[in-house]
C-alpha cells in the first residue's frame, strides 16, 4: 500500500499538490489502495471513535439484538474533514471523472 505524507499546508488548505494527486492515482490504480496521511484531522477521529465505542457498548448491552454499529449520520458527529475531504474529492475525480458522488457513510 502507497502511503502519501499530507503536508500540514495542504491539510489546511484542503488542496493537495498536483505531485500528491498524481502519486494518489497511480497507486490506486495499482493497488486499488492508499492512504493519506495527515488527510483527516485526529481530533475528528478522536471523537467519532469514542462516539462509536459507546455505540458498540449500547448494542452490546440490548439482549439479542444485532445491529451494526455506524457513525452516526447527525450533528455533531458529522465531520467536513471525514465526510467533504476536499483531496479525497480530488483523488476521486482524477479516477472517475465529472459526475461522481458519495452515496454511502459507513465504518468497518
Amino acid at each position: 500500500m502507497k502511503h502519501i505524507k499530507i503536508s500540514d499546508q495542504e491539510s489546511r488548505s484542503g488542496i493537495m499538490s498536483k505531485e500528491h494527486v498524481e502519486e494518489a492515482v497511480v497507486s490506486m490504480h495499482r493497488n486499488g489502495v492508499l492512504a493519506l496521511h495527515n488527510a483527516v484531522s485526529t481530533a475528528s477521529i478522536d471523537r467519532l471513535y469514542a462516539k462509536m465505542l459507546e455505540d458498540a457498548e449500547q448494542v452490546k448491552s440490548e439482549e439479542g439484538a444485532y445491529r451494526p454499529v455506524v457513525p452516526p449520520p447527525k450533528r455533531p458527529w458529522l465531520f467536513k474533514d471525514i465526510l467533504f475531504n476536499e483531496m479525497v474529492i480530488t483523488v476521486t475525480h482524477a479516477l472517475l471523472g465529472d459526475g461522481v458522488f458519495n452515496q454511502q457513510y459507513g465504518a468497518n
